[in-house]
């Protein structure tokens, strides 16, 4: 009797395993994140004496889109709610590099910490392709 409760109980457990079904769905189109960026890049970084220093890159898809990409960038105290900095930036294209980029400083009059906020914008012909917002960094001095 008893050999036959293990053996029914293993019948079941193989029979139960097999009932559930593991499955994968397949999506055979592999697509970019951005319609007209491959990818972005930014940095920031407050030196001691509260020189604020920041550098934007984006690397487009294709050299004709996007013709014309502008950054909308703000330097936030976090401590205060204070906005130090607050520029709408037009990144030029360079071909040596094969990107969009641009580097700007900005001295800020306040110790404390600072949020980073970059918001790109990427045209082509003039029209809005897309809108990236990059994630915030945060540094202090």
């Amino acid at each position: 009797m008893r050999k036959l409760m293990v053996l029914s109980l293993m019948i079941i457990m193989v029979l139960s395993s097999a009932s559930f079904g593991y499955g994968q769905v397949i999506n055979d189109s592999i697509a970019p994140c951005f319609v007209s960026v491959l990818y972005y890049s930014n940095s920031f970084d407050i030196d001691e004496n509260g020189n604020a220093t920041f550098s934007l890159m984006v690397y487009p898809l294709n050299r004709d889109l996007p013709d014309q990409v502008k950054a909308t960038v703000k330097i936030i105290n976090k401590s205060t709610g204070a906005v130090s900095y607050n520029q709408t930036l037009n990144l030029p294209y360079v071909y040596l590099y094969d990107q969009f980029r641009i580097s700007d400083s900005h001295t800020l009059t306040q110790s404390g910490i600072y949020e980073f906020q970059v918001t790109y914008k990427c045209y082509g012909d003039g029209v809005l392709l897309e809108t990236i917002t990059a994630n915030p960094q945060l540094d202090s001095f």
